[in-house]
């Protein structure tokens, strides 16, 4: 997929898992892992940019945690 849609998709995606939640009443964490398990089999990949903020975020939310 061409990399200036791949954030674009990704938004969709969660966008679509928050629906889905209320919808169905379910915590939006099982239906982000199995639409980002459905991203993965299209071949979706995150961008250099993603990948940063995402082990950004990952080591704020260990500090913030008390780790």
């Amino acid at each position: 997929m061409e990399p200036d849609k791949t954030p674009l998709v990704a938004g969709l995606l969660i966008f679509a898992a928050s629906v889905l939640s209320l919808k169905l009443g379910l915590s939006v964490a099982v239906f982000e892992i199995l639409l980002g398990l459905g991203a993965g089999a299209l071949d979706l990949r995150a961008a250099d940019w993603m990948v940063y903020l995402a082990g950004f975020g990952g080591i704020l939310l260990t500090f913030l945690a008390g780790a």
